[in-house]
């Protein structure tokens, strides 16, 4: 979980206002006088030496080179197969220097190797299965494959397939994203 926006519970929202948006710092919304900020703070600081009343999915990163493999070969049997749940990422936005891409604006163009690159103006998941069937590029050769990404109005941009695509284990319950 890397970005939560939620109502606050009604019991707390005198305290801190009606909606918090939390990531890697958190935006309440109290009504409170500056002099107040101090009462604030402190109430706040004792609420996080609480319990917490649920539990959320976290965002931890992989090292253990065996677990990767394992994810890896997840991976490519998705690719391999005709239906799965993993999806291409299009719909959201990658920072590059000091570039915010949004991956659904432009062209794109399917590549591995040494394979005939393929052009195309939408991707999908459909698109990037039948690059890897019509081309036959074998098991070992698939987490080569590249997604090059042009804008009208910005720089090129490439990435591998495990950073583009969303990867769902369901056996495992994770969502995976390089």
């Amino acid at each position: 979980m890397d970005f939560l926006q939620a109502a606050v519970v009604e019991s707390k929202v005198e305290t801190y206002g009606k909606v918090g948006k939390f990531g890697a710092s958190a935006l309440l919304t109290p009504t409170i006088a500056p002099t107040a900020m101090g009462v604030f703070l402190t109430t706040l600081t004792s609420e996080l030496e609480n319990d917490e009343q649920f539990k959320l999915p976290r965002t931890i990163v992989l090292s253990d080179e065996d677990e990767i493999a394992q994810y890896d070969e997840k991976l490519i049997d998705e690719l391999e197969a005709p239906v799965g749940t993993t999806d291409i990422a299009t719909d959201t936005f990658d920072l590059f220097g000091v570039d915010f891409v949004f991956s659904s604006s432009g062209s794109f163009t399917l590549k591995c190797g040494h394979y005939k690159p393929l052009d195309l103006e939408q991707l999908t998941m459909r698109d990037v299965k039948e690059y890897i069937t019509s081309r036959s590029i074998p098991r070992n050769k698939l987490l080569k494959l590249r997604i090059v990404y042009r804008r009208e109005s910005g720089p090129e941009f490439s990435q591998t397939i495990k950073e583009a695509l969303d990867f769902i284990s369901d056996d495992d319950r994770v969502v995976l994203w390089w």
